[in-house]
């Protein structure tokens, strides 16, 4: 006895000593927790069992009585408890408050008012939340008064089941004792009464024996009852436990699977984050800088859409890049600032850009229109436009064809302007831009022809040839005749007839004014004076001794070829007489002014080089230069009175340009360098050409560089000429990419969007709720085995590489620790190698991607309130 007592002792205090000294321990402590989870797990397996036979009416159970127990207003106290914690402003609901904190107004102004959503950029970048926070840290957004609601109901349930399946035992109990009782009395043996010798003994009748056990019976039944009343009462903890732990594991469950995406690796957060940050500073500052431009002066501005973006530049790197179905919109100020558009035979250049960019612009009842494009097709597109906005009574259409009207290009030209633009059309015909003398000699020629004819239609004698010939001194059809025609003293050429007549009203204008000096009429004296300055200014007085005396003298050879270059340039038009009377004899009938198109009109040039030649090209060349002078007048007028060209716009807008391109840079008409001030001028240019050499081949390199530049926004559609591709992958820039070789991971958030279709700004569904089934007990018993499932806790960004524990012994193996040690490295080791490799820079786009992206994409490159925008879009055609 005594030494069984010693043993107790002994055990008694021995086994907590031992689990304490080995709770010290870690891999101890986890067996231990271990062991006496298994029990309590066990149970939960087994009610899981029951749950799943009871779970329907225990269900319906439980949403009838979460209408009476305080369940929702017990989670949220313990939700309100948990944020007067605290000074946790998120918890308390006051989200505004809580980003006051961590993103102050004066370091992010742009997080607190409202943006275009053209210019509106994500609320990460490289891979993380602005101030650097993870992007893991929304997934907390999950955690929602719902999903806290639901669990303690499904945790309800979970101790509805408990208490369920216990009574349910106990009641049974009770079942069988009673129903066992009665026929062991019945067929058992009655107690005897009396009996007789050679007699059956008499025995107590059943019903008596009934009567007398009845309230033995029910004495034991009421016993059973209060035991079963006090086992519910004392196993109400029990059901509770039972409960709150199904409710952290569906919270917890729910967190992990909402988590689980935001944990996951991706470079562009572990590299690009720490070694761009001066790149997003300054992409910062000029989004800033864009919004304030783009909520502030421009506010009330229309914008005009090109197309939506894909997002691909973005994913390759561009901050300022579009996300994908985000439009790319060109504003009032921008359009201004020109577009060129870029794009093969057929790819869109027209239905894609031209004509919805036209019907937005000119729904704007103060544009004016001027429209051109050297196949004269595009003038019957913009006519449909008209209609679609109503404005088919501001169309006025220019060209040789029935109904249409002509204009004289040159009658608000000088002869130097004129000569300008007609050598740059013969420098561009010859195809040989390197020797410029011949089509320098002939434009010299006409500037001098010219010179006269604009003296000579000011005389007596040139208005009386005008009238009886039709043909205007001042065109480029008396020109012609007067450098070609040569007379005789008997039937003197049209320039021998118009410096004749020059010099004898010459002669009889300086009569007239020594006379009136003679008699002290100064008036008159002024008047004459001032006519003859004008009309025989010393360039006529030039040009009459060129032409001559030069000109007559010249060598033979030479003077072909200067007349050979000439008639190449207009002998055309005598064959094409509508085209002639309209365009080159100076008429005045049937006419408008091009100015038609700075006061609101919409002027279409209907005239086509394929049908008229040399001459139709030439005569929109000169039309043209005709309206860049209208707009350079308008400008100085502007200084003078102050009325801005840009109240009164025009749209300029040229099809393939480079036919209609000219280059002299210093008449100041010409587009190499028209358009360099053109912005002031209230001319916004839209611009289509197929490739780069076409325009150099039309302009000369420099020239063309120069238009190039001048267009800010820039388009290109499909095309193989390799040096439009190159430049339009020069203009895309180039990028940091942080390349990944693992199948779980990826470069950046843009990818994961592109691979995955994962968003991690994806709405949340604020009224979801987290559903309890009766594998939540079986997943609690899990939960208590593994204790870390149970935990409800902030989610964590999931490490580069983990430790792989596939080759790691036993922790009581006497090689764990070093492999272990290892395993760790290992991991170290990756993740020092996965930020090391596959970071370089690469171009944003690829010759690729420009050859094979079809004509129902477009690269872009558009201004926007002061910022470039650019991305790979997706264009809508419009073949109305």
């Amino acid at each position: 006895m005594q030494s069984y007592s010693l043993t107790s002792l002994l055990l008694s205090y021995a086994l907590p000593i031992a689990l304490v000294a080995a709770w010290q321990f870690k891999p101890f402590r986890r067996a231990i927790i271990f062991v006496l989870s298994l029990i309590p797990a066990w149970w939960l397996f087994v009610l899981g069992i029951f749950a799943f036979v009871l779970w329907r009416p225990v269900n319906w159970l439980g949403d009838k009585l979460s209408r009476f127990l305080p369940i929702n207003r017990f989670s949220q106290f313990l939700l309100d408890r948990a944020a007067n914690t605290g000074t946790d402003a998120l918890r308390e609901g006051d989200r505004e408050g809580y980003s006051a904190q961590v993103w102050p107004k004066e370091n992010y102004p742009e997080l607190y008012q409202p943006v275009p959503e053209d210019i509106e950029r994500p609320l990460y970048e490289d891979g993380r939340l602005p101030g650097g926070r993870g992007i893991v840290w929304l997934a907390d957004r999950y955690m929602t008064d719902a999903a806290y609601k639901s669990a303690f109901r499904g945790g309800l349930k979970a101790s509805l089941v408990v208490l369920t399946v216990i009574l349910l035992y106990l009641v049974l109990n009770i079942f069988f004792d009673v129903a066992g009782f009665i026929p062991a009395l019945l067929e058992g043996e009655r107690p005897v009464i009396e009996q007789w010798p050679g007699d059956e003994p008499v025995r107590v009748s059943t019903w008596s024996l009934l009567s007398a056990n009845f309230g033995a019976a029910l004495t034991d039944l009421s016993k059973n009852l209060a035991t079963v009343l006090v086992s519910a009462l004392t196993l109400i903890p029990l059901a509770i436990g039972v409960g709150l732990i199904v409710t952290v594991l569906l919270l917890s469950s729910w967190m992990r699977a909402k988590s689980e995406p935001y944990r996951l690796v991706t470079k562009d957060a572990d590299v690009r984050w720490a070694f761009r940050s001066e790149m997003r500073d300054l992409i910062s500052q000029t989004f800033r800088r864009q919004l304030e431009q783009a909520t502030g002066y421009l506010k009330d501005s229309p914008v005009f859409p090109v197309g939506r973006a894909t997002g691909m530049l973005r994913a390759r790197g561009d901050l300022s890049a579009p996300t994908p179905g985000q439009p790319l919109n060109l504003d009032r100020e921008s359009l201004f600032q020109h577009t060129l558009v870029f794009g093969g035979t057929g790819e869109g250049k027209t239905t894609a850009l031209l004509k919805p960019l036209m019907r937005q612009v000119l729904t704007d009842r103060k544009f004016g229109a001027f429209v051109a494009d050297a196949k004269g097709v595009l003038w019957q597109d913009v006519q449909g436009v008209a209609d679609s906005i109503d404005r088919q009574d501001d169309v006025v259409v220019i060209g040789s064809g029935a109904g249409q009207k002509g204009l004289n290009p040159i009658a608000s030209l000088n002869p130097t302007q004129i000569a300008a633009a007609l050598r740059s059309v013969l420098r561009q015909v010859s195809g040989n831009a390197s020797d410029s003398f011949w089509p320098d000699m002939a434009a010299n020629v006409l500037r001098h022809a010219l010179t006269i004819g604009q003296a000579y239609a000011q005389t007596k004698a040139g208005q009386d040839e005008f009238e009886a010939s039709g043909i205007n001194p001042y065109s480029l059809w008396w020109a012609y005749r007067a450098v070609t025609i040569t007379g005789n003293e008997d039937h003197p050429g049209p320039l021998d007839y118009a410096v004749s007549s020059l010099r004898r009203e010459y002669d009889s204008e300086a009569d007239d004014w020594e006379a009136a000096i003679d008699r002290n009429d100064t008036e008159e004296a002024d008047r004459i004076k001032s006519r003859l300055d004008t009309i025989y200014s010393p360039d006529v007085m030039s040009s009459i001794e060129y032409l001559t005396g030069a000109w007559v003298s010249m060598a033979p050879q030479t003077k072909t070829g200067i007349v050979a270059s000439i008639t190449q340039l207009l002998d055309g038009f005598s064959g094409a007489k509508s085209l002639r009377e309209r365009f080159a004899e100076g008429r005045a009938e049937n006419t408008v002014d091009i100015n038609a198109a700075l006061d609101g009109k919409l002027v279409l040039i209907a005239l086509s080089s394929i049908e008229d030649g040399l001459p139709a090209r030439l005569t929109s060349i000169l039309i043209k230069t005709a309206l860049y002078r209208e707009a350079r007048v308008r400008e100085i007028a502007w200084k003078r009175d102050g009325k801005s060209p840009q109240d009164q716009p025009c749209l300029v807008v040229m099809d393939e340009v480079q036919e209609l391109a000219t280059v002299d840079p210093a008449s100041g008409l010409s587009d190499a360098s028209f358009w360099n001030v053109a912005r002031s001028t209230g001319l916004a240019g839209v611009f289509a050409t197929q490739t780069i050499a076409a325009l150099v081949q039309a302009m000369g390199e420099k020239a063309a560089g120069n238009f190039i530049q001048q267009a800010r926004t820039k388009i290109f559609f499909r095309t193989e000429e390799r040096e439009t591709v190159e430049y339009a992958c020069w203009c895309a820039g180039e990028y940091e990419r942080n390349r990944v070789f693992e199948d779980g991971h990826r470069e950046s958030i843009e990818f994961r969007y592109l691979i995955d279709g994962w968003d991690p700004f994806a709405p949340v569904d604020e009224a979801e709720e987290i559903e309890a089934r009766p594998k939540s007990f079986f997943d609690a018993a899990i939960g208590l085995i593994n204790p870390k499932r149970l935990s409800v806790d902030r989610a964590k960004r999931q490490a580069t590489y983990e430790a792989d524990e596939r080759f790691i012994g036993p922790a009581t193996d006497r090689q764990y620790r070093s492999e272990r040690q290892a395993a760790e490295w290992r991991a170290e080791d990756l993740t020092r190698q996965y930020r090391m490799h596959g970071n370089e820079k690469h171009r944003a786009l690829s010759q690729a991607d420009l050859i094979h992206m079809g004509r129902w994409h477009a690269f872009a490159q558009v201004q926007r309130a002061g910022a470039v925008r650019q991305d790979i879009i997706t264009v809508e055609h419009d073949f109305s």
